[in-house]
């Protein structure tokens, strides 16, 4: 782990069962931190570490990163199976906003249509870029190109219903420098799929 916040590759292939609780940032409380890389590894997703203890020892001042305020800390677990689908729903939501703030009409925009026809067909690698540097840009309030905590805290409080934005959001801070840059963001949704077939009359 770099810095007890962020898995490091080569993936462990298996652990102790030596007795060091660590609770994730999803709320997911492990033995120790080989196995918070372990099963990070086997999910392919990134998973930082909350702080050192047990989830339930939590205490104020204690969250290892600063990328996000301690208020926004979800009440209940992101589980696993939300967990995997966090970055395809997360993008759908960034495609529903990048089409609201294009239309001339944003009240008639059929916030349903896009999504479905996106699930029926698929993302280019071109749709899935533009509609994640939207929302990028978007959440980059002062635009120097990094997400900073306070641009963050904002988007969080639009999403309170969300458990498992909170920790998406500091896994993705892959150097652990409490911001997240273009680079850092794109990697979070690698594993949504796009269409290996490139569009025709594209020039």
């Amino acid at each position: 782990m770099n810095g007890d916040v962020q898995p490091e590759c080569p993936c462990p292939i298996e652990c102790s069962d030596d007795i060091d609780p660590h609770c994730s940032v999803f709320l997911e409380e492990y033995e120790n931190l080989c196995k918070v890389h372990l099963h990070a590894c086997k999910m392919q997703i990134n998973v930082a570490v909350k702080h050192r203890g047990r989830c339930s020892d939590y205490a104020e001042g204690r969250q290892i990163s600063k990328l996000v305020d301690e208020a926004h800390i979800p009440t209940d677990e992101c589980l696993e199976d939300e967990l995997l689908q966090f970055a395809d729903r997360f993008q759908e939501w960034a495609l529903i906003n990048k089409e609201t703030y294009e239309s001339e009409d944003p009240a008639a925009v059929n916030l349903n249509a896009a999504v479905t026809q996106t699930r029926l067909t698929g993302w280019t690698a071109l749709e899935k870029e533009a509609v994640l540097k939207f929302q990028f840009n978007d959440i980059d309030i002062n635009g120097n190109g990094i997400l900073e905590k306070a641009e963050i805290d904002a988007m969080l409080l639009h999403v309170p219903h969300e458990k498992c934005l909170f920790g998406f959001m500091i896994s993705s801070d892959l150097d652990g420098d409490h911001v997240l840059n273009e680079e850092e963001w794109m990697e979070a949704f690698k594993h949504v799929n796009v269409n290996e077939v490139e569009e025709e009359n594209e020039v």
